[in-house]
């Protein structure tokens, strides 16, 4: 689809350190579903918040570039 640009997802990381709820913030019509396809399978490491996992949203940014 040649488009680059910067995605802004609006995500929960839960307590496992997985996304969950993400929702497009900025995109782009042509790659909003492949771009949450592949967030959907990255994961972070938890927020801790007095020594135990939390959840919590985050932006998460996403930059495509062409090459």
């Amino acid at each position: 689809a040649n488009v680059s640009g910067l995605f802004l997802l609006k995500c929960v990381i839960k307590t496992d350190g997985s996304l969950d709820r993400c929702r497009i913030a900025k995109g782009h019509p042509l790659m909003d579903q492949q771009v949450l396809g592949s967030v959907s399978q990255w994961r972070y490491t938890p927020v801790m918040y007095q020594g135990k996992p939390v959840a919590v949203e985050y932006i998460v940014r996403v930059l495509l570039k062409q090459n």
